[in-house]
């Protein structure tokens, strides 16, 4: 990923803890953790949620849910695959990364109120994602004890 854009770091108290018992770094462990984090926000494109509040997003204006409409664009208030095939994961032996390096990602991720973009989050943990990295992480740690 580019190294100028925005970095977000997404921590659970669970998760942190869990990692903590890591004896040692684990490059296959954080490579798939950084799957579970890219399906986390294709969760978050289909159910139109927030991830980490599950609040519903901001709906379109009418105008522009009216202009996509026009265009033959579905009722999503994000397309598929417009902004979630962007999204592309990096692991290495001690970190999961998911995002994306177009600016107008992080416009929506976070919001950009100059551009009158609300803040409609995709990147986060939600409680299935925080679950999948528990599990991923046990099992982990189970192989080393095998």
């Amino acid at each position: 990923m580019a190294d100028d854009v925005i970095k977000i770091d997404i921590n659970t108290k669970p998760i942190e803890e869990a990692l903590a018992k890591l004896t040692r770094p684990s490059a296959p462990l954080m490579e798939e953790i950084a799957g579970i984090l890219v399906e986390s926000a294709d969760q978050a494109f289909e159910d139109e949620k927030d991830p980490v509040t599950g609040q519903p997003w901001v709906p379109l204006s009418e105008v522009y849910a009216a202009m996509k409409a026009a265009k033959g664009y579905s009722d999503k208030i994000l397309q598929r695959g417009g902004l979630l095939a962007l999204i592309q994961s990096d692991s290495n032996e001690t970190e999961a990364i998911a995002g994306s390096p177009e600016a107008y990602a992080a416009a929506h991720n976070l919001g950009y109120e100059e551009g009158g973009i609300p803040q409609r989050r995709f990147l986060g943990i939600d409680k299935i994602a925080e679950e999948e990295i528990l599990d991923a992480i046990n099992a982990h740690l189970s192989k080393a004890f095998e």
